[in-house]
Formats: C-alpha cells, structure tokens, sequence
C-alpha cells in the first residue's frame, strides 16, 4: 500500500500561486545587457541613427518592402466571440432582425469597432511597420467623443528617439515619457516587435544585418579605391641627370624641365623633346635614331585591377545575399538568381507570406488587447472586453486554398456550380490559382 499511496499522492497537482512572482527581466540592446530600474527603461543610445542609415541602403529598403508589402496591402477581419462559447450567427436583415439578442448585441460592437478602426489602418500600419527597423514603435491615442460614444480619431506616431518606456514592477507596460509629457497606459500605445522576456524595446531586424552592412560598406570603399586606381593613368618622365635648354633657351637642369612636362601631361596639354640623334654623321642610320631621346615618358597603370574590382563585386553580392537572410528573406524572393527551378521560388514565396502573416497576427494581437479592449470597455463596459478581437485577412495563400474549397463544394452540385461561375470573375480566379488560360496554353503538333 505504501507504493500505491506515494504514486497517488504524486498525481496530485500542487495548488499555485496567483499572479506574478518574478519582476521585471533585463533587456539586452545589440548584445549588451542592461538592468532595468522600476518605473523606467532605457534603450541603447545611439542606435537610431544607425538603424536610419542601414534603412536608406537598397538592399535592406528592398527587403523591408517585400517584407511589410504584404501587411500594408491585406486588410483588417472583425471576429467576435460569444461568452457561452456558442458558435456566433451573424444577423440577417439587420442588428434588430436578430433572433438572437447576444448576436445582436455582438453584431453591434464589431460594427463600431470596425467604424473606428478601419480609418486608422493605412496611416498606422505604414508607421507600425517602423518597428522592424527599430523594434517598437510608440503612439499617442487621440480620444474624442462621437454620437455619445468615446472614439479613437488618431494613433499618433511619437519618435523612439527620445520617448522612454514606463514599466511597473513586474515590466508590465505603464505608459511612454517624452521630453516633459507623460503619458499612461490610456493615452498610448506601443506595437513592440520580437520582445524577448517582456522587452518591451523589442529587437530591430537590422541588428541581423548591422555587421553585414558594415562589411559591404567597407568593401565599396576598397572598391571605389581600386576602381580610380584603375581609371587613373600616371605619367612618368625618366630624363637625364644633367642640364638642358628649355623652350626660351635657358640653361636649366633637368629635373626642373620633367616638372614641366609631366604638368603639360598632366594637365592634357602636348609636350616636345630634344631628338638627340637625328642628325647623325651616317646618313644610313638618322631615319634609323630619329625619334629617339635621352628623355623617356612612359605610363603606370594597373594590371590586375578589374580582375581583384570584380572580386569585390562578388563579395558584395555575398554580402546583398545576408541581408536578406537577416530580414529572414531568401535572396531568391529578391535578388537574381540563375539557381533554383520555379518551383523553389513559388516556396520562397510562401514561406515569406507566412512571415508576413505572423507579423500582421502579432500587430493585430496587440491592438485587440490596447485599443480594442479599451474601446469595448468605455463604451459598454468591462464585460465586453474580449467579445471583438482584430484578425489579419487572409493573404494569397489562404484565398488560393479557400477558393479551392469552394470550387470542390461546388462542383457537386451542377447548378451551384453554373451559378458560381456565373457571379465570379473568373479571370482574376484563374489567376489567383495559377491555373493557364487558352491562350497561354502551349499547342504541340504545330
């Protein structure tokens, strides 16, 4: 019985302990751990202005592009969320039709949510994005009242520069401090991007590429460098120790008069030489020496110049190739490529839509709990936090595979069929699903 009795007593789970026993954790800025002091954090300085400048290189504005084209361009979905746990039943002919007062009720709120919010999306979502170059992006809420209700009419963008974090003892969020103004948790809001352990500061993606970037900078320098080196030809003048006469017929010495002739080739101008040997006393050999002088002018030029120039192009193509990679792009959805099959590509590019979408999933996570939840609970109360929650709409990938269901359900039935295609455009379905039309088709046999 002793064995029985301990292995029950084992399954037995420990009652825990409510709320939060640990405080707030360290934040870690480009690899330097930084303790953090109650009621306020502070950001490395100094790394905005770096992550400005990596910004304005074509590669990583290329890749920030593929990269939040796909956020900026999808749209906003209004769920709702019955609190029996009841499937939600959308009212028919309008919110009092419903036969249903919580649907009813619910329809309610995500038609004002929606009115408030979807004004805001083009404009805040364009700044929201900021944040995958500096790793959070602070705003103002803009409250005003409308039809006896309290609304949003504008997320103000604030600078991360000089706007700091209010935390509470545990790092929870507890509003933003810029310059003399304070304000709370109700007056702001920030979207914070790969946060690790509650840093709300979150982790910029250049800091993936902030060495690279580095190397392809200094290879463009020792580029630049070698590619004047090659362009530039440098005149030499070997002349004889000794004096001469110059043009006036000065006695000078001879070092003097090669500074004249390499500032007249210098400068594009024609130089003229004593030919020493063309008189001679055997006529047989005048035509023979004529030309030839003590004074010889020859060029220095680089001969292995392109071949090392065009080396260091490769090498910053390497380098263009990582900073993909570091914004967790492959350079195929990007850059050119003679490697790969198309069907690779389309891969690629579904993996990228999918990191897009969780992007969008998190900014769309972090309105419902901030501005969401807070809209329902000053216009109807605290119970109706929760009841709307913000979803990205789905992307091409989740079009292309909700579409293929809807064309399996409804080619079972011959008529929905007939009807479907008669209301859709198919041209733009074609294209969606990648299906070829007839005269893209190729003809075999002639």
């Amino acid at each position: 019985m002793g064995f029985f009795s301990n292995l029950f007593s084992r399954s037995i789970p420990t009652k825990p302990a409510a709320g939060e026993q640990t405080l707030q954790q360290g934040v870690a800025q480009a690899g330097i751990g930084i303790g953090q002091v109650p009621g306020f954090i502070q950001p490395m300085p100094g790394m905005y202005a770096a992550y400005r400048r990596m910004s304005a290189h074509p590669t990583l504005a290329l890749v920030r592009a593929i990269v939040t084209a796909p956020i900026l361009a999808a749209g906003w979905a209004y769920e709702v969320r019955r609190p029996d746990g009841k499937p939600y039943r959308p009212p028919r002919g309008g919110v009092t039709d419903s036969a249903d007062p919580i649907d009813a009720q619910l329809a309610d709120r995500a038609a004002f949510i929606q009115n408030v919010m979807d004004p805001l999306r083009p404009a805040f979502l364009a700044e929201a994005m900021r944040a995958l170059e500096f790793g959070w992006r602070p705003f103002e809420k803009v409250w005003d009242v409308g039809g006896g209700r309290f609304v949003l009419r504008k997320l103000k963008p604030l600078l991360p520069d000089f706007t700091w974090i209010n935390v509470d003892p545990h790092g929870s969020f507890a509003g933003v401090t810029q310059m003399d103004v304070q304000l709370g948790p109700e007056k702001s809001f920030i979207y914070t991007h790969d946060g690790e352990a509650g840093n709300l500061y979150g982790r910029s993606r250049h800091e993936n590429a902030r060495e690279v970037w580095h190397k392809w900078h200094a290879t463009d320098d020792r580029a630049a460098q070698l590619a004047n080196k090659a362009a530039a030809i440098i005149p030499m003048v070997h002349y004889p120790l000794g004096q001469s006469r110059d043009a006036s017929g000065q006695v000078r010495d001879n070092g003097e008069l090669a500074d004249v002739i390499l500032n007249g080739l210098g400068s594009g101008k024609g130089v003229k030489l004593p030919n020493l040997f063309a008189t001679t006393d055997d006529p047989r050999l005048s035509a023979e020496l004529a030309g030839q002088s003590a004074w010889i002018i020859s060029f220095l030029e680089s001969a292995n110049a392109a071949t090392n120039l065009t080396g260091l192009t490769d090498r910053q193509r390497y380098y263009d190739a990582l900073m993909f990679r570091a914004w967790l792009r492959p350079e195929r959805t990007g850059l050119e490529s003679d490697h790969g099959s198309r069907a690779d590509a389309e891969t690629h590019t579904d993996t990228s839509l999918t990191d897009s979408e969780l992007i969008h999933a998190e900014v769309c996570s972090q309105l419902t709990q901030c501005v969401i939840d807070e809209l329902l609970a000053l216009n109807y109360g605290p119970d109706a936090c929760g009841s709307v929650y913000l979803t990205p709409a789905p992307l091409q990938g989740a079009k292309r595979d909700l579409l293929a269901q809807l064309f399996a359900a409804a080619w079972k039935d011959p008529q929905t069929l007939q009807q479907f295609i008669a209301q859709t455009d198919m041209d733009a379905v074609f294209d969606l699903m990648d299906v070829p039309k007839a005269e893209q088709q190729v003809k075999f046999g002639g």
